[in-house]
């Protein structure tokens, strides 16, 4: 059986040739197909580019989350935040493009960034980095034939 990769995005354009290439067929070695993980992603990019920016500034608890947060990788075992987690049945290529789209959208968003549900408030460059840690996670649990 094939194992879970560990995968690193440094810039969210990164993440279309990585979907690209498992277009081609891949094996799943978690819980969700292409085109479930393309829709959960696409869902997240789209919050962050689209809802209103946060006005809370960070608490010093937050900070120092933040920076251990981006030191590290993203961490296995949390669920979805409500409303986020894929239902069954996506077309992947049907997904992969909404994921496509919400990239192109989140490269317009100027900032403030929204306020994150787990981590507070983020700049629109936390956010991207988020985003890309978010993508290695999920995406690693796909092997390309």
């Amino acid at each position: 059986m094939a194992e879970r990769r560990t995968l690193d995005f440094a810039h969210l354009n990164e993440l279309n040739p990585e979907v690209e290439r498992l277009l081609q067929g891949y094996a799943a070695v978690g819980n969700w197909s292409l085109g479930q993980i393309c829709n959960h992603l696409a869902r997240a990019i789209h919050y962050s580019a689209e809802s209103p920016p946060a006005t809370e500034t960070p608490t010093r608890e937050q900070e120092v989350v933040l920076k251990m947060f981006f030191r590290g990788r993203f961490p296995d075992g949390r669920p979805a935040p409500p409303g986020m987690e894929p239902r069954e049945g996506l077309d992947d290529a049907r997904e992969a493009e909404k994921l496509r789209n919400a990239i192109a959208r989140f490269a317009d968003a100027a900032g403030p960034g929204p306020l994150h549900p787990r981590l507070g408030p983020l700049t629109i460059e936390e956010w991207a980095r988020f985003h890309c840690m978010h993508a290695a996670h999920h995406l690693g649990f796909l092997v390309p034939a």
